[in-house]
């Protein structure tokens, strides 16, 4: 369910939401998709790969909003109400957070840093307790692509440059 405003169910801003720079910028793109999956924007999707593609690039922009499509599909897919996200288009929301949106980020998070507990009581929370596995490998899957590990994002299929010293 769309919320346009600023409302009770707002539990932080994003800037004190404790997301990282990446996961703050997957916020618009979900927006968007929740938007598509609802039907009040069909072409909600493709304002999400235009935000990427502006954000990233095309080639990682794509691929994040791709692969986060497929996270908020599966999660529309099992959950049993709707989730309360704000409207994308509305400047006054853009910095604001609801709890559902939160969670989702959070999970991401988590995941992103493999802290399994945490990741599991965000999934726990979005899914009222369906530990839908589609749901969750699609989640782990973003979560591998898009890792806190060695880079903030990594390329797959591209081999990685790797600097020689030549005498």
């Amino acid at each position: 369910m769309k919320i346009s405003s600023n409302t009770p169910h707002d539990v932080n801003t994003l800037s004190t939401s404790g997301l990282d720079d990446f996961e703050c910028a997957l916020l618009p793109l979900a927006r968007h998709f929740w938007d598509t999956l609802t039907q009040s924007q069909p072409l909600g999707w493709h304002r999400a790969g235009q935000t990427a593609s502006e954000h990233w690039g095309e080639t990682i922009g794509l691929s994040v909003a791709h692969h986060l499509f497929k996270v908020t599909q599966a999660l529309d897919d099992c959950r049993s109400t709707p989730l309360q996200y704000k409207d994308p288009l509305c400047i006054s929301s853009r910095q604001h957070i609801n709890e559902d949106e939160l969670q989702f980020l959070l999970m991401l998070h988590h995941m992103r840093r493999d802290q399994t507990v945490q990741a599991r009581a965000a999934v726990m929370y979005l899914t009222d307790g369906n530990m839908d596995p589609y749901f969750i490998r699609s989640a782990i899957q973003f979560s591998t692509r898009f890792s806190c590990g060695h880079q903030t994002i990594r390329q797959s299929g591209a081999p990685q440059p790797v600097l020689r010293v030549v005498t």
